[in-house]
C-alpha cells in the first residue's frame, strides 16, 4: 500500500506516483461496483423468492363483516325443505 508523504511545494509528484494514484482509484471504484452489484443481485433474488412463495401460498380465510371467520367459504345451494316432502304419496 502506498502511504502519502508530505511533499514540499517546490517538488512535483513523479509520473509513477500519479499512475499509482490513478490505479488505486480505479481499483477502489471497481471493488465498490462489484460489491454493490452483488448486493443488488442478491436483493433481486430474495425478492423473486418472496414473490414465488407468496404466489404458491394458500390464500387467507375470508372474514365476515361481523368479524367472525368463515370456516368453509364455499357455499352449496340446498333446496329448502318443506313439510310435505316427508310424506311419500302412493
Amino acid at each position: 500500500m502506498i502511504f502519502h508523504q508530505y511533499i514540499p511545494s517546490n517538488q512535483k509528484m513523479s509520473l509513477a506516483a500519479k499512475v499509482y494514484l490513478v490505479l488505486w482509484i480505479i481499483l477502489s471504484l471497481a471493488l465498490l461496483f462489484i460489491f454493490t452489484f452483488t448486493f443488488f443481485i442478491g436483493a433481486i433474488i430474495v425478492g423473486i423468492l418472496v414473490m414465488a412463495v407468496n404466489f404458491f401460498r394458500k390464500p387467507p380465510e375470508g372474514i365476515r363483516p361481523d368479524g367472525s371467520s368463515i370456516s368453509n367459504p364455499t357455499r352449496i345451494y340446498q333446496r329448502p325443505r318443506s313439510q310435505d316432502d316427508d310424506v311419500i304419496d302412493i
